[in-house]
C-alpha cells in the first residue's frame, strides 16, 4: 500500500505507517520509499499516533516533487534573473507585472519576489507609494496560491509579511488556517519561524493566532516529541507562546524537557528568548532555570546588553530565586554594563534597559548591590531622557529596596512629574509615579538626606503636577483616585483651592466604590488635607457606617481618629465605630488604645461611655511604650473625663518626663494642667514638667 496517513515531525514520512510497511523520506525536494519491517513499528516512537491529515499518495509525492525539482533546475526564464536583479520596489513591480501570467502558474516566482523584498529591503527604499503598491501586488498574487507554497516558502513569506507589515487580518488568518492543515510537513525551524511571524504580525488577532499553537499542542498531546527542535527552535517556540499568551501545560512541559536535554547548545540569545516566553506565561521552569544559571554563571559576558536585560527581567517577572553565587555574578555583570559619563556606549545599557534591570533587581530583592548605586548615578545624569514608565519603574525599585538617592535625584523626579503632567493626560502610570515620589519624599525627609530648600522645591513641583493631573481626575479609576489622595495625605502639600474642589467632586461621585482596605487611609488623608467639605463628610460617613462591621480594630481606630478632626458632628459614625471597637479593645496595641481614647474624646455627642472604657483598658506598663505623640493624645483624653486611675496618671507623668525634650512649651503646660487636675502623686515629675514649660 502506498497511502500515507501519518507524518513524522522531522520531515520523514511517516513515523509509523499504519496501513502498510513502506515509509517515505521527503526532504530537500526528494522522496525515497523503503521497506520497514513490521516488527520495528512497535518500537518506534508514536507508533499509535494517527493525525487527521489529507491522504497523500506516495507515488504522487515522488512524481510531483521530482518533476518540480527538474523544472526548477532546467528553468532558464529571464524572469528569475530580472526578479533577482531588481533594486527598487518600482523596478521589481514592473518586472512582475510584465509576466503576471507566469506568476500565477508557478509559486516560485512570487516566493522569489518576497525573498528579494526581504534581502534587499526594497520596501524601505524609494517612495512610500511604490512600496505600498508592491506589497499590495504581492499579496494579491500570494493569497490564491497560499496552499501551493512549500513549507519553506510559507515560512519565508510569513517573515517578510511581518517585516514589511503586509497583508490584512483576513490574509493572515487564511495563511494560519492553511498551515494548520499541513503543520507536520514543516521542518521545526520553518514551523517556529511561521509561529513567530504570524503571532507577531500586527494584523493577527491573538485569539486567531492561538489556533496554530492549539494544533501543535494536539500533536504533542498525541505523542509527538520535540526532539528534532534545536535550541534556537525551542526558544523561538516558547517566545511565540508567550507573545500570544497561549499557556498550554503539555506544550510548555515538552519544550522545557527538551530544553533541559539541549542546555549545552543554548546561546545567550536563546536563553533570553526562552526565559522571556516562560515569564510572559508566568511559567517557572525550575529545573531548566537551575541548569541555565549553572551553565551561564561564568558566561554572562556573552550576553549583549539587550539580551542580558531581557533575561534579568524574565527572572524578575517570575520572582525566581537564583543561587547567591549567580546573583553576585548578575550584579557584577550589570554594573559593568551601566554606562560611564554620558552613556552613549552601544555595548552598554541605555536608559530603558538600565531601568528594566534595576526593576528586576528590586523584584528579586537584591539589595545594596554596587550595580544599584551606579545605576542611580546614571539615572541622575539623564532623568530627562527617560520615558514616564521607566522613571516609575526606577522609583518603585528605590522604594522596594530602600535605596539612598543621589543628591538632587528626588528633585529631578519631581520636575519630570511636572513635565509629564503638562504634556500627558492623567493615567494609571502617573498616579503610580506620584505615590512612589510621596514615599521617597517622606523617607528622605525623615532620615534627613534632603535639605530644606530641596524639600520646598519638590513640594512646589508636586503641587504644580497635581494641579495638572486633577483636571482629568474623573478619567482614572476609583482605586487610582483614592490611592492618589492617600499619597497626598502623607505629605504636607499646599493644595490649591481649584485642585481641592476637583478632588472633592471626584470623591463625592465615587465614595460608594472605595475599597474597604483604603477607607481608613482615605478618611485620614481627607482630614489632613482639609478636604472635608460637608458633601465629602456626608458621603464618607455613609460609607463608614455601612462598612464599619468589616473593618479591623486598627482600621476602626484610624477612621475614628480622622472623624475626630472634622468640625461637622458625626454622631451616627461615632456610634457605629464605637459599637464595633469597644468589644475588641483587648486586641489593640498600646498606641492604638491611646489614639482611640483621644479620637473618641474629641467626637461630639459620644459621651463618656466610650472614652472611659478605652482608658480603663490601658495597662500601666503600656504607658511607658508610647511615643510622644500618642502619649500627648492620651493625656488630652484624660482631660475630658472626671476621674482617671491614679496609676495611669502617675505613669503618664513619668513617661512625659522621659520624653520632656520632645514636647513644646505649650504641650508641657497642658500636660501639667491635666496631671494636676487628676491629682498626680508624682510630685517630682510634676516639678520637672513645670520647670521645663
Amino acid at each position: 500500500m502506498n497511502t500515507i496517513q501519518t507524518v513524522l515531525w522531522n520531515g520523514v514520512l511517516p513515523s509509523s505507517l499504519v496501513l502498510g510497511l513502506e515509509k517515505v523520506h521527503f526532504r530537500h525536494g526528494r522522496a525515497k520509499v523503503e521497506h520497514v519491517p513490521a516488527a520495528s513499528m512497535l518500537t518506534r516512537p508514536f507508533c499509535n499516533v494517527q493525525y487527521s491529515l489529507k491522504c497523500i499518495s506516495a507515488s504522487h509525492v515522488c512524481q510531483s516533487q521530482a518533476s518540480g525539482q527538474e523544472e526548477w533546475q532546467d528553468s532558464s526564464s529571464s524572469l528569475f534573473e530580472r526578479i533577482q536583479a531588481s533594486r527598487t520596489s518600482s523596478q521589481l513591480l514592473r518586472h512582475l507585472r510584465a509576466d503576471s501570467d507566469w506568476i500565477l502558474k508557478d509559486t516560485r516566482y512570487i516566493a522569489l519576489a518576497w525573498d528579494v523584498v526581504l534581502s534587499k529591503r526594497l520596501t524601505e527604499q524609494g517612495s512610500v507609494d511604490d512600496a505600498q503598491e508592491l506589497r499590495g501586488f504581492l499579496m494579491e498574487h500570494t493569497m490564491p496560491l497560499v496552499s501551493k507554497f512549500t513549507p519553506s516558502e510559507v515560512s519565508m513569506i510569513s517573515r517578510v509579511m511581518v517585516a514589511t507589515n503586509s497583508g490584512t487580518a483576513a490574509d493572515i488568518i487564511r495563511i494560519s488556517q492553511d498551515i494548520q492543515t499541513r503543520m507536520v510537513q514543516f521542518e521545526p525551524k520553518e514551523l517556529c519561524m511561521v509561529l513567530w511571524a504570524l503571532s507577531s504580525h500586527p494584523g493577527m488577532d491573538k485569539d486567531e493566532s492561538r489556533g496554530l499553537f492549539k494544533s501543535l499542542s494536539q500533536l504533542v498531546k498525541s505523542g509527538m516529541g520535540l526532539d528534532h527542535f534545536t535550541a534556537r527552535d525551542l526558544s523561538i517556540l516558547v517566545w511565540s507562546l508567550g507573545h500570544v499568551g497561549f499557556s498550554d501545560a503539555a506544550l510548555l512541559q515538552a519544550a522545557e524537557r527538551e530544553s533541559e536535554a539541549k542546555i549545552t547548545s543554548f546561546t545567550s540569545e536563546d536563553v533570553s528568548r526562552i526565559m522571556h516566553g516562560f515569564s510572559c506565561l508566568k511559567y517557572n521552569p525550575h529545573k531548566l532555570l537551575v541548569l541555565i544559571t549553572t551553565h551561564f554563571e561564568k558566561r554572562l559576558d556573552e550576553f549583549s546588553a539587550q539580551d542580558l536585560a531581557l533575561f534579568f527581567v524574565s527572572l524578575g517577572k517570575l520572582v525566581a530565586e537564583p543561587s547567591i553565587v549567580f546573583c553576585r555574578a548578575m550584579a557584577k555583570r550589570a554594573k559593568e554594563l551601566v554606562p560611564e559619563n554620558d552613556g552613549r556606549n552601544q555595548d552598554a545599557f541605555d536608559v530603558h534597559l538600565n531601568a528594566l534591570v534595576l526593576w528586576s533587581f528590586a523584584r528579586l530583592g537584591l539589595k545594596r548591590t554596587a550595580f544599584a548605586a551606579k545605576s542611580l548615578q546614571y539615572v541622575n545624569k539623564r532623568v530627562s531622557d527617560h520615558k514616564e514608565e521607566d522613571l516609575v519603574a526606577i522609583m518603585w525599585a528605590c522604594c522596594r529596596l530602600d535605596l539612598k538617592l543621589p543628591q538632587g535625584l528626588l528633585g529631578r523626579f519631581a520636575s519630570a512629574q511636572v513635565s509629564f503632567a503638562e504634556t500627558q493626560n492623567i493615567s494609571h502610570r502617573s498616579t503610580q509615579g506620584f505615590r512612589y515620589i510621596s514615599i521617597l519624599f517622606n523617607r528622605s525627609k525623615s532620615v534627613g538626606t534632603i535639605g530644606i530648600d530641596e524639600l520646598d522645591a519638590v513640594s512646589r513641583d508636586l503641587t504644580k503636577a497635581l494641579e495638572h493631573m486633577s483636571r482629568g481626575i474623573e478619567s482614572v479609576s476609583v482605586w487610582e483616585t483614592t490611592s492618589l489622595i492617600v499619597a497626598l495625605g502623607t505629605m504636607d502639600l499646599d493644595i490649591t483651592p481649584k485642585t481641592a474642589q476637583r478632588l472633592q467632586a471626584r470623591m463625592v461621585a465615587t465614595m460608594d466604590s472605595v475599597a474597604t482596605a483604603l477607607l481608613p487611609k482615605l478618611a485620614y488623608s481627607i482630614a489632613k488635607l482639609k478636604l472635608g467639605s460637608p458633601s465629602v463628610i456626608k458621603s464618607l460617613s455613609a460609607v463608614t457606617i455601612y462598612k464599619a462591621g468589616v473593618l479591623s480594630p486598627e482600621a476602626l481606630v484610624q477612621t475614628s481618629y480622622a472623624f475626630a478632626s472634622f468640625k461637622t458632628p458625626c454622631a451616627d459614625v461615632s456610634q457605629a465605630l464605637s459599637s464595633r471597637l469597644v468589644p475588641r479593645l483587648d486586641s489593640l496595641s498600646s498606641r492604638d488604645k491611646a489614639r482611640a481614647a483621644f479620637a473618641f474624646s474629641r467626637m461630639k455627642n459620644t459621651g463618656l461611655h466610650v472614652t472611659i472604657p478605652i482608658i480603663k483598658c490601658i495597662q500601666k506598663k503600656e504607658i511607658t511604650t508610647l511615643e510622644p505623640p500618642s502619649l500627648f493624645g492620651l493625656i488630652q483624653a484624660f482631660e475630658t473625663v472626671e476621674s482617671c486611675p491614679s496609676s495611669l496618671v502617675d505613669a503618664s507623668a513619668a513617661a512625659a518626663v522621659s520624653h520632656i525634650n520632645s514636647f513644646s512649651g505649650h504641650q508641657l503646660h497642658r500636660i501639667h494642667r491635666v496631671l494636676t487636675k487628676h491629682k498626680c502623686s508624682d510630685t517630682h515629675s510634676l516639678a520637672m514638667i513645670s520647670a521645663k514649660r
